[in-house]
């Protein structure tokens, strides 16, 4: 279960990550602060979030083995655009 690069998802308003963090939450992977640690679905990922830059940066660091970092980072930011309103 390899890992991926850190990667830096940007447009995290405090609407956004709200949005965020409810979406989470409703698929029971629990975010408890501006960083941490969450699974879900066999992806671990650490996130910490820069409320001034309004960006969050996430580091996959397990995953299933026919899962690729690229469709990981695509799925996020697919969710981040959702969330965005864009």
């Amino acid at each position: 279960m390899p890992g991926c690069a850190p990667f830096t998802l940007s447009g995290i308003t405090p609407d956004v990550w709200d949005r965020l963090k409810a979406l989470a939450e409703g698929a029971r992977i629990p975010v408890t602060g501006d960083a941490g640690t969450a699974s879900s679905q066999g992806v671990t990922a650490d996130w910490r979030r820069d409320a001034e830059a309004n960006t969050l940066s996430v580091t996959v660091t397990a995953m299933p083995i026919l899962t690729d970092c690229e469709t990981v980072q695509a799925v996020l930011s697919e969710v981040v655009r959702s969330c965005s309103g864009s």
